[in-house]
């Protein structure tokens, strides 16, 4: 059989121990205290909470007397605190943990006479390096600027210049190729909810763009304007400025015109009725208490139209402002559904016009 072992632990050792760690090995003054605390261990399982904290108090001012040498640990194994008989071991905590950041300081303004010697000496190198640096940052700063650039930043900078953003500018230059995440999708309707606009897309021929419009006006906004309510900001770069207005031309018929709702029904009308079928439809759905309340939340006298359009989210499909019988639908990107992407999609693929199609298959770029 293995043969047992045997130890005792004398008060005398922990009591001198502890203070030589604190004293003179420098260790923090908690490592002192957690070993004399370890020898004063208590069940306080029964005890109430008061009489714990209490207890927890007295055993920490028993370990500073025991460590500044007004008391110390006597006996073997079991221990009880006693006074310390040599008064040649008081010593003072407060003072050691001041002398310890003393000397802290003096060696680290000994450490930066040294540092500030060598930087002396390498001034020259060292204003050279500066100027290197300096240089490189300039010619990297445009690149890291539209590297870190959120969507949003890079549009608001884009509109300091121009009222339009067209469908390539806003999928290489602010998307990066990319979709739009659902945060700048969030982002962009708070920004436009905040300074009371609204995007729409036009199209004239081939060329797509986005207008921004005032909810309350339905006017065009100038990029004087969107940079005057914020909207907008300025950029360092100082490109032409450049704007456009939607154009009225002599509009085609084709055989299908009409309003989409949200959850994909569509609703045909005729070229030129589509004022009257948005009355039937708001009759149709009981909304004309709803649609008056909006007109005067906006001022009062509005077309039924927009009510469809800009409350309920009906997209008119028309051809209000192209030539050569060009087919538009009148959308808000941020609010369009699936269920109305997939219908225009089918929509303008049976009319031939692969390049509108292809628009509404990827859910617009700002849509959900």
């Amino acid at each position: 059989m293995p043969e047992a072992v045997a130890f005792s632990v004398e008060g005398d050792f922990i009591t001198d121990l502890a203070r030589s760690w604190f004293f003179d090995e420098k260790k923090d003054y908690e490592v002192s205290e957690q070993l004399l605390l370890s020898c004063m261990l208590v069940d306080t399982s029964s005890m109430p909470e008061i009489e714990i904290r209490a207890l927890d108090d007295e055993r920490k001012r028993i370990c500073l007397d025991i460590i500044e040498g007004r008391s110390r640990f006597q006996g073997c194994n079991e221990f009880k605190v006693v006074p310390e008989p040599d008064a040649g071991k008081r010593r003072s905590v407060i003072s050691e943990v001041k002398k310890r950041g003393e000397d802290k300081f003096e060696m680290l303004r000994a450490k930066n006479q040294e540092l500030n010697q060598e930087i002396a000496q390498n001034n020259e190198e060292i204003e050279s390096l500066k100027k290197i640096n300096k240089t490189l940052v300039e010619l990297a700063a445009p690149a890291i600027k539209k590297y870190i650039q959120t969507p949003i930043t890079k549009m608001r900078e884009h509109l300091a210049h121009t009222n339009f953003i067209d469908e390539i500018t806003l999928q290489s230059d602010i998307l990066g190729g990319r979709p739009a995440s659902e945060k700048t999708k969030q982002e962009f309707a708070e920004l436009c909810e905040q300074y009371n606009v609204y995007p729409a897309w036009n199209v004239r021929g081939t060329w797509r763009y986005i207008l921004f419009y005032d909810k309350t006006t339905d006017e065009v906004l100038e990029h004087e304007e969107m940079l005057r309510r914020g909207f907008a900001i300025e950029s360092q770069e100082k490109p032409e400025i450049q704007t456009v207005k939607p154009e009225i031309n002599e509009p085609a018929h084709p055989e299908r015109y009409g309003w989409l709702s949200p959850s994909g029904d569509f609703y045909e009308s005729p070229w030129g009725t589509h004022e009257q079928s948005a009355i039937d439809l708001i009759k149709k759905f009981h909304w004309k208490d709803e649609q008056e309340e909006w007109e005067d939340s906006k001022g009062g006298s509005i077309l039924a139209r927009d009510f469809l359009n800009l409350k309920k989210n009906f997209i008119l499909i028309d051809n209000p402002l192209l030539a050569a019988g060009r087919v538009t639908a009148s959308y808000d990107p941020v609010k369009i559904t699936k269920k109305q992407a997939e219908f225009l999609y089918g929509y303008f693929k049976d009319l031939g016009d692969d390049l509108m199609a292809d628009h509404f298959i990827q859910y617009t770029a700002w849509g959900q």
